[in-house]
């Protein structure tokens, strides 16, 4: 998706009747959200206290107001709605939404919802909310690229040849793969002082192995890097 998404105002996303249906069970859940938030900013001092010794973990459950970044008092509860209408938004996406990571996705949901609800609170309803998922997932996928991931490896094999491959990842000797990228790597560093310990990363280990990830959200693609090089180095130990 490259849509960029803007104020509730513009072009909206194409309405499909899976959109309706996931716009309705969506506005169920913005209902309570709005409900909770009202509940919590009509108490006063002791009512807040009393209720925090009742509900512990509400304790740790606060969004911030759009327009002056104050923290607003919310709900475990109301939390629990936000995690719903993600889950949901990307099981209706099928095998695409293991491109998104739910977390992200959640924040940014937050932050839709409030900007909507003290901007445009008539945006709010049982045949427009999902747009805010929507949105939220075309301003994330927007940013998607391809990306390599270099990870040190501790691998049991003879130095000839220097490089070898299985299934999608490359094996190269550290100190040759260093050679061709140190440069690189550690200008892409923001601090001076993070060069020595990175160098070492890199050449403190015998191979450094790299694989190619699909376009995704970066904690998606270093998972799947991850999962990837460890498959590989199982089947090498399997077959060494």
């Amino acid at each position: 998706m490259n849509n960029h998404a803007g104020n509730p105002s513009e072009e909206r996303p194409r309405v499909t009747d899976q959109n309706k249906t996931l716009s309705r069970k969506d506005f169920e859940d913005y209902e309570f959200i709005i409900a909770e938030l009202a509940k919590m900013a009509k108490m006063t001092f002791p009512e807040i206290r009393e209720h925090q010794q009742k509900h512990p973990k509400d304790n740790l459950h606060t969004l911030r107001h759009p327009k002056d970044n104050h923290l607003m008092l919310f709900t475990r509860e109301g939390a629990k709605r936000f995690w719903q209408i993600g889950r949901r938004g990307l099981k209706a996406l099928g095998s695409e939404r293991h491109k998104y990571d739910l977390k992200r996705i959640v924040g940014e949901l937050e932050t839709h919802f409030l900007n909507r609800l003290f901007d445009s609170p008539s945006s709010i309803n049982d045949e427009q909310c999902h747009e805010i998922f929507l949105q939220v997932l075309a301003e994330i996928s927007e940013h998607f690229t391809a990306s390599t991931h270099h990870i040190p490896c501790n691998l049991v094999a003879h130095t000839k040849p220097p490089s070898f491959r299985i299934g999608p990842v490359e094996f190269q000797q550290s100190q040759a793969f260093w050679n061709d990228n140190g440069q690189a790597i550690l200008e892409s560093l923001v601090h001076e002082s993070q060069r020595e310990p990175m160098k070492q990363f890199f050449t403190q280990q015998m191979w450094t192995a790299s694989v190619k990830v699909a376009p995704c959200d970066p904690i998606v693609a270093a998972a799947r890097a991850t999962e990837a090089i460890q498959g590989s180095l199982d089947l090498f130990k399997l077959f060494a």
